[in-house]
């Protein structure tokens, strides 16, 4: 028991009531209200364990079960009392750490009634105040406790006295392990503590209760006992395996506790164990029988033998690493993946050397003193990747069990860190979403390696659990809720893998119905908690089935990827193959033909996995256009059969739930267009990873993608909706919208570290932005709109994809059309006239669009075109492309309304490894002149102009360090210059000191040799500027400073003036990604546009939309084609389109008059 006041102190005066007898009452004074507040003895609220975070300003009540106390009535009327619990949100503590900032509070409520005058005595069971249960260990930061009078009417003082919290009413059980296995006939002695906590002395028996058809025996010794007051017993349940339960088998037995209470009623408290007819190991991934089978699989077939050898070669490479650090054991990913690799290695070979090394990583694992138990984390990073490591530590653990390589201690130890895993994040988890999956799947293999069934049901069918993630995070059409490809794959490998593992125990996961959320967010009242950060975590429009399983994620990938396995990129992802590998696994455990077709289009199998031999039916889902009711992607694919599916264009757009964390701003984007095995933009061609400020700010933002956006600003996430779909023989159309306010994007992306500033941070990551003197809060959203309305018909042909886009407002707004293109250029206008070059988009400092540099505008008048050209060699790693095929991918863009606009072509801000954090000094004769300091990349970039009269040599130093994520030397870009320094001298005189023939000492500096070129043979371009010379200031050793000494005796020099930045885009500018705006501005606006994707002969000879609005478009081998659209602007109605295809006499029609 705990005594609350031994924690608590009241905040209320003349709270506390000392009788004579030094009886201590605590009175709900007159507001009728009374708050006990955590005694805060030591500073820095929180503190960390491994991974798990804790509070220094509460008592973590999950540990307890009931809330005790007495109340005094002083009449005989009804008293309502509420009480709460004040507790820290559990989601926003988990990525605390050392620091006073207490976070979001949540209140937890209880009323309760008590009637009569007098002394009351209530136990309110801790898991009633929550409010929802899933949310288990909500009780763990409670800071707070509150009383509060709720009716009027009560006359005289309401007092409570002997307040505590305990883990039972009169008496308290506990049991170390509630789960154990052993062999036919053998005992299992399971060890129950039994306290008296009550003032009186109890007599206590103890029975089975029997459900009827139980076959292992229970025996209970002693069977009766009798406590007193705070007297404990230890009580033997002894359970015989009987010969009936074959090996996996497992039967429950459920014991109760029996007593009288204070009243003399009958109380008793449950206990049920899990007892399990051990199975031989290994049996996670295959049993005995399941390995032999793969080691005949290997003799027999060139595949697997050639796959085994790559296992095998690899593990007789790898060294098993000491520890690594001090708070961590070993690196995620590689350390864990050789360690795995290695214990295959062991079954495919039965040779001890390869379980010998495993079994160094796993004595090190479970050390009591260096190893899981004293650090509490495994690897360096965080829980979804310590999750991953211990299903990796379980796997292998399992397969070199029977290797004679473990003592009886190393067994014990490995067990017991097994353990603290389990008991650790039965704390931490806290939702659906991928985390949790990895983390379930450590917890569930975890589990089994180590026999114990109390752990396994409670990952499986607890709160949170791999029951919950399969119910509530696969979406209606059969997609992870997060809505990105990789995580899609990643939880159906990792829920198969788990469903697999159990079956040896006849726990049936994989091919299970579960009954769906229907909700319409994915975790109860999150969406209310992540407003601010406009993150949604929906689930999109009503459910039209009544389950969810494991098998949809499997399915949900099928149509989705091309004649090529391979997958276009949405949210947080690329495009994406699905090799032999990914889908092995699932075509052996559901063995469903659809699957081995997308084995078949690899050349890559997993022996593991693998079935010796594949289906030979055929299916040809890549061919169809279709949509996804609930993630909301139209996928339309061109139907001429008479070309190859290479030359048939492939085109994506996107409606559907945001996708929580992982989610992007892009409702009514082109998210991808295909064609000969190419891809011309996947949302991560731009990418700057989770922990950079620009993953939020820029990355997912939506002027990173294909659409139109409203005032330069990001779209709020709203579930849209497809309000037209059609698929015939020369056209598939598709209409998608949305509703949705625009804002700014949460200022400086996520803020990670409380403690930090957006400025601090800025600094961190070596990039400058400009700090304006009055803006948001860092990571907080602002400059809301209205509602706007926001429509996009696309219409794709055999030829070419046509797009029209609607927005409506009921105010005046600007709306940019946004292309993101490489090589890109306007070409063939009737009119176009260079307005202005900016160096930047805008200046706003709230806005993505400050991130888009080196800004040319123009006026257009039609007919213009855009033309891009991109060429893919087989190694497109910098664009994050790599699924692309080798080629040319032309792209030209005929805009068709509006007919006069503006419109601007600017750099987009590559993710180039060219942030710096640079210092620099001008000297001028011994003298410093000037100093400062900033953070060199897209931005960044400092105009100086000094008087150097009588200075006879001057000194350009700089300092540099490398800064965020640039981890290898061979990584960092050069990029620091002195750019176009000049001096003025006393005749007016503009001297280049670029000139060869001024005196110039080179000292730690990486020089340019040709002063109009970076270092790269690309153009001088600081901060959207444009230079036409410059002075490499990169340091050789960035431990040292760089020096350019210049003498300038003979200039006579007056004035000094120069740049000083880093160069963005470094090299080249061709391959630099650009983006295009034409702009419209207005209540409302209309764009269309024909974007023609082709090789190398193009085909659409000129496009234009005559006076009624039909679009006419003439291909080069004589068809013509017009396109009747209608209702478009309508927001109530269905849009509606009719193509017409002449050639000569001949005449085809179609229109798109089904029903969705």
């Amino acid at each position: 028991m705990l005594n609350i006041l031994e924690h608590y102190t009241p905040v209320q005066e003349n709270s506390f009531m000392v009788t004579e007898d030094d009886k201590q009452f605590l009175r709900i004074t007159e507001t009728n209200k009374c708050e006990l507040v955590f005694n805060l003895k030591e500073k820095g609220l929180w503190w960390k364990k491994g991974l798990v975070n804790f509070c220094k300003i509460n008592v973590d009540l999950s540990e307890w079960r009931y809330l005790i106390f007495e109340i005094y009535n002083p009449g005989e009327e009804l008293l309502e009392l509420e009480i709460r619990l004040h507790t820290l949100n559990l989601v926003t503590n988990q990525q605390r750490d050392n620091y006073n900032e207490k976070g979001i509070e949540e209140v937890l409520k209880k009323t309760v009634s008590i009637i009569g005058k007098g002394w009351h005595k209530l136990s309110i069971p801790i898991e009633e105040f929550n409010h929802y249960r899933c949310f288990k260990r909500v009780h763990r930061f409670v800071e707070r406790i509150s009383f509060e009078i709720k009716n009027s009417g009560v006359k005289g003082e309401v007092l409570l006295k002997d307040l505590y919290l305990a883990n039972g009413r009169d008496i308290v059980i506990s049991c170390e392990l509630l789960s154990r296995a052993g062999k036919i006939g053998e005992i299992i002695e399971y060890e129950v503590k039994i306290k008296n906590i009550s003032s009186i002395t109890k007599v206590i028996w103890i029975e089975q209760e029997k459900y009827g058809w139980e076959v292992m025996e229970t025996e209970i010794k002693p069977d009766k006992v009798i406590l007193k007051p705070d007297e404990q017993v230890n009580v033997k349940i002894n359970v015989k395996i009987s010969d009936r339960v074959p090996e996996g088998g497992i039967e429950k037995q459920k014991v109760k506790i029996y007593y009288t209470s204070a009243s003399n009623n009958l109380e008793f408290e449950t206990i049920e164990f899990i007892t399990v007819c051990t199975l031989k190991n290994p049996y996670l991934i295959h049993t005995v029988e399941g390995w032999q089978r793969v080691r005949e699989k290997i003799e027999k077939y060139e595949w697997a033998k050639k796959e085994a050898k790559k296992i095998i070669e690899r593990a007789e490479n790898w060294m098993p690493p000491e520890k690594r650090d001090s708070s961590y054991l070993f690196y995620s990913y590689t350390d864990e993946e050789e360690m795995v690799n290695c214990a295959y290695a062991y079954q495919l070979t039965l040779e001890k050397r390869f379980a010998e090394k495993v079994a160094k990583m796993l004595k090190i694992f479970g050390d009591p003193n260096i190893g899981y138990p004293a650090t509490y984390q495994v690897c360096n990073c965080s829980m979804v990747q310590e999750g991953h490591f211990f299903k990796h530590l379980a796997l292998a653990y399992d397969l070199i069990y029977n290797a004679e390589v473990l003592n009886e201690e190393d067994h014990k130890n490995i067990q017991n860190a097994f353990r603290l895993y389990l008991n650790m994040l039965d704390k931490a988890i806290r939702g659906i979403s991928n985390w949790e999956i990895f983390e379930l799947a450590g917890a569930v293999f975890s589990s089994l390696v180590i026999k114990d069934f109390y752990w396994l049901e409670r990952f499986l069918f607890g709160p949170f659990g791999v029951e919950e993630q399969i119910s509530k995070g696969i979406l209606d059409d059969g997609w992870w809720f997060e809505c990105s490809i990789g995580y899609n794959i990643a939880a159906a490998r990792e829920l198969t893998l788990i469903a697999n593992a159990c079956d040896k125990w006849g726990y049936d996961i994989g091919h299970r119905k579960y009954s769906p959320n229907y909700k319409e967010c994915v975790v109860p009242e999150m969406n209310y908690s992540l407003e601010r950060i406009a993150v949604k975590l929906d689930t999109g429009p009503k459910s039209n089935r009544n389950f969810r399983c494991i098998k949809d994620l499997w399915d949900s990938l099928l149509m989705v990827s091309d004649y090529r396995g391979v997958i276009f990129g949405f949210n947080d992802a690329t495009e994406h193959r699905l090799d032999g590998k990914v889908f092995d696994l699932a075509y052996f455990y559901y063995r469903d033909p659809r699957y081995a077709e997308m084995i078949k289009k690899s050349n890559e199998r997993d022996v593991i996995f693998g079935v010796e031999e594949l289906s030979t039916e055929s299916y040809e889902f890549y061919k169809k256009s279709f949509y996804t009711s609930h993630s909301g992607v139209v996928v339309l694919r061109a139907q001429d059969k008479n070309r190859e599916m290479k030359d048939r264009i492939q085109a994506v757009l996107k409606f559907g739930v945001h996708g929580g964390a992982h989610g992007h701003f892009d409702r009514c984007s082109l998210v991808s267009l295909m064609r000969y095995g190419r891809s011309f933009y996947n949302p991560e061609v731009i990418w700057y990873s989770y922990p950079s400020f620009m993953y939020r700010f820029y990355v997912q933002s939506s002027i990173n993608h294909n659409m139109v956006v409203v005032d330069l600003k990001q779209q709020m996430p709203q579930h849209g909706k497809i309000s037209q779909f059609y698929s015939g023989n020369k056209m598939q159309v598709a209409c998608v919208e949305v509703e949705t306010q625009w804002a700014y994007p949460q200022y400086g992306g996520l803020k990670y570290n409380p403690k930090q500033t957006f400025e601090e941070k800025c600094w961190e990551e070596g990039r400058y932005v400009p700090i304006p003197s009055s803006h948001p809060k860092y990571a907080e959203m602002s400059g809301f709109t209205e509602p706007v309305f926001q429509r996009r018909l696309a219409i794709l042909t055999d030829d070419y994809l046509l797009t029209l886009d609607y927005l409506k407002g009921a105010n005046n707004h600007i709306f940019d059309c946004l292309f993101h293109l490489e090589n890109v250029r306007f070409v063939e206008a009737e009119q176009k006239y260079l307005i202005e070059h900016t160096e930047q988009l805008t200046t706003d400092p709230l806005t993505s669009a400050q991130f888009i540099t080196d800004c040319n505008w123009f006026k257009i008048k039609l007919p213009a075109w855009l033309s891009s050209n991109m060429i893919f060699t087989g190694d497109n790693e910098k664009d994050r492309t790599k699924y692309n095929d080798p080629g040319n991918l032309n792209i030209d863009i005929h805009p068709l309304w509006p007919q006069d606009f503006i419109a601007w072509i600017g750099t987009a801000p590559e993710a180039q490894n060219v942030q710096k954090r640079v210092w620099y000094k001008i000297i001028g004769d011994g003298k410093l002149l000037k100093e400062g300091k900033l953070g060199t990349w897209v931005l960044g970039r400092d105009d100086i102009e000094l008087d150097i009269a009588g200075i006879k040599t001057l000194e350009m130093r700089v300092k540099a360090e490398p800064a965020f994520l640039v981890l290898k030397s061979k990584d960092i870009l050069k990029t620091i210059f002195w750019a176009d320094p000049v001096i003025v001298a006393s005749d007016g005189k503009i001297v280049d000191l670029c000139r060869e023939d001024i005196p110039k000492k080179f000292i730690n500096c990486e020089i340019n040799e040709d002063t109009s070129k970076d270092y790269y043979g690309g153009s001088i371009i600081i901060q959207g500027k444009r230079f036409t010379k410059g002075l490499g200031g990169e340091p050789i050793d960035y431990n040292q400073e760089s020096v350019i000494r210049v003498d300038i005796s003979k200039l006579e020099g007056k004035i000094l003036k120069l740049s000083i930045g880093g160069v963005f885009p470094v090299g080249k500018e061709k391959k630099a990604r650009k983006v295009v705006g034409i702009r419209s501005e207005g209540e409302e606006a209309l764009f269309v546009n024909l974007m023609e994707v082709y090789e190398s002969q193009k085909m659409v000879k000129y496009c234009t939309v005559d006076e009624n609005g039909v679009i006419h478009v003439m291909l080069n081998d004589g068809r013509e084609h017009q396109i009747m659209y209608r209702n478009l602007n309508k927001k109530e109605a269905k849009p509606e389109v009719e193509f017409i295809e002449i050639k000569g006499f001949d005449i085809m029609k179609e229109s798109t008059n089904n029903d969705i």
